[in-house]
């Protein structure tokens, strides 16, 4: 069993059909990763860290789920 908890089905399917409330709940989950990523010597780069939450937030809604 993996330490890391992953994020529903449903919420990511409601979030590429561009729900709020799951986009958020998405954004919500990777938060901790994204400040992670946008470290500099001063602390957490929040300017650096909106820029990945947008590029989060358009690939998601660019996803594709197919259902076969």
């Amino acid at each position: 069993m993996s330490k890391y908890k992953l994020l529903e089905f449903e919420s990511v399917e409601k979030a590429v059909q561009a729900d709020s409330v799951s986009m958020q709940k998405v954004l919500r989950h990777y938060t901790a990763h994204i400040y992670s990523f946008s470290k500099d010597e001063n602390g957490i780069d929040y300017t650096m860290a909106d820029e990945i939450k947008s590029h989060l937030l358009q690939a998601i809604l660019k996803f594709n789920i197919r259902h076969d």
